[in-house]
């Protein structure tokens, strides 16, 4: 358990958001508040996961000093699903571009097509 949060929560938190190997990973590198950027794999269990975590903003990498070396730690739960929700929203902002400009085609296509003795197969529509 790290400040309340618990195993549960976590998952719970971001269930349906990330995948749930992500966030179980998530989980992992918060409850041992971190490790050393070059043992984050053997901890998540895939360096990929690593990357994802750290894509997402629920994770970062503290730069080395002259005295410790690079870290990975987690962001705080909350500051995490902020990132998982920007993230999404900027999916859904450029979905939303591409269903706009689908229905400004398919208006398109109809208005060209739509009285050409049905050459545009209506199965298609």
């Amino acid at each position: 358990m790290v400040a309340g949060i618990e195993a549960g929560d976590v998952r719970e938190l971001f269930e349906g958001l990330v995948p749930a190997e992500v966030a179980e990973a998530y989980d992992q590198l918060l409850a041992t508040g971190g490790c050393p950027k070059d043992q984050a794999e053997e901890l998540v269990g895939a360096s990929e996961l690593v990357a994802v975590l750290t894509g997402l903003g629920m994770a970062h990498v503290r730069p080395p000093s002259p005295v410790d070396p690079a870290w990975l730690r987690p962001a705080a739960p909350d500051l995490a699903l902020q990132g998982v929700l920007a993230g999404r929203q900027n999916r859904l902002a450029k979905d939303t571009e591409l269903l706009v400009d689908g229905q400004r085609r398919l208006a398109d296509a109809q208005a060209r097509f739509g009285g050409m003795n049905r050459s545009f197969p209506e199965h298609l529509v």
